[in-house]
């Protein structure tokens, strides 16, 4: 993971919850496991950084060329990563492993190189778990039955965001100001 983030290297090194990440472990090993919960279907995964020890947390490097501040980035972690820590955290548990997380290394890819660390708490991971949950439950039904649902078949009608609605009307009032005024 180190060398991964180049020139944040060195900041990499400072970061208590990277130690696993210095040389004791494998960079970009893929996962593959089956749900006996779900037919069996195959699942897979690809780690960034798999530590050696099996108790140890897995890690995932994010590169950015903007803010590395995990203010910015929690919501990209709800959004997003919440499914990835999920569901590679499931796979490495169905191997045997037991990580006791996943921890996403944000690297800035300028200087000053500013590096952060976030993971997913439990509340967050119990959505995500959820979602895995669902998403596996839907794949063996399609495959069980061969049958692959897509989008609507019906023209999806988009409305005005609220704030538009507020934002036209307020934009009219001022445009009648402007026009009482003149």
């Amino acid at each position: 993971l180190v060398q991964m983030a180049n020139g944040g290297s060195l900041a990499i090194v400072s970061i208590p919850d990277l130690a696993d990440t210095d040389e004791h472990g494998h960079a970009e090993v893929t996962l593959i496991w089956r749900e006996p919960k779900y037919d069996d279907v195959w699942c897979r995964a690809r780690v960034d950084w798999l530590p050696t020890n099996p108790c140890a947390p897995l890690y995932d490097l994010k590169t950015t060329g903007l803010s590395a501040d995990p203010r910015d980035w929690q919501r990209r972690m709800r959004d997003a990563y919440r499914f990835q820590a999920a569901w590679y955290l499931r796979g490495a548990r169905a191997l045997g492993l037991q990580p006791p997380a996943m921890i996403f290394a944000v690297a800035e890819t300028a200087p000053p190189y500013g590096i952060s660390t976030m993971a997913a708490a439990p509340s967050l991971l119990a959505l995500a778990d959820a979602e895995c949950d669902r998403a596996l439950a839907t794949w063996a039904r399609c495959l069980s039955v061969n049958d692959w649902p897509g989008y609507p078949q019906h023209t999806a009608w988009v409305d005005a965001a609220p704030w538009q609605l507020v934002e036209a009307e307020e934009q009219a009032i001022r445009d009648e100001i402007m026009e009482t005024a003149s």
